[in-house]
């Protein structure tokens, strides 16, 4: 082989191994996204819109959710709750779902969230039965 040859396989070589990175990379990347692990709480989050009926958001929300447990707020608001895979306090996904009433006195949603781990147990412990859990706070 000449010189030139060895030049153009290291040329090929190179261009390879960058194509083979960057679908490693890209693939890697795919892995991270809210739908690639099956992320209940962000899949919720995209199938639920403000103005939707509460029934259908609790519906949608409720699908592999282990536990849901709604906190009413007089006769005003209601936070549905509902928790994914882990039955551990500082390890379960929550997700949330924000309802009050509309003017035709029905419940319909004006928002909805992930909830995290240092928050909910506290902002909602007057509301959940807690012996549902594996490891529920002192």
């Amino acid at each position: 082989m000449n010189k030139q040859t060895d030049t153009g396989w290291y040329i090929a070589l190179g261009i390879l191994l960058a194509a083979a990175i960057l679908v490693w990379g890209f693939l890697a990347l795919l892995s991270k996204l809210p739908y690639a692990d099956g992320s209940p709480s962000v899949m919720r989050r995209t199938a639920i819109y403000e103005g939707m009926p509460r029934e259908t958001a609790i519906d949608e929300a409720g699908k592999n959710a282990w536990y849901h447990q709604p906190c009413y707020y007089q006769d005003a608001a209601v936070h549905d709750l509902f928790f994914y895979q882990s039955h551990e306090v500082s390890e379960t996904l929550v997700f949330a779902v924000y309802s009050h009433k509309n003017e035709n006195g029905e419940w319909v949603v004006y928002g909805s969230m992930t909830l995290e781990d240092f928050a909910w147990p506290e902002l909602y412990k007057g509301c959940l039965d807690m012996s549902r859990f594996e490891d529920p706070p002192n």
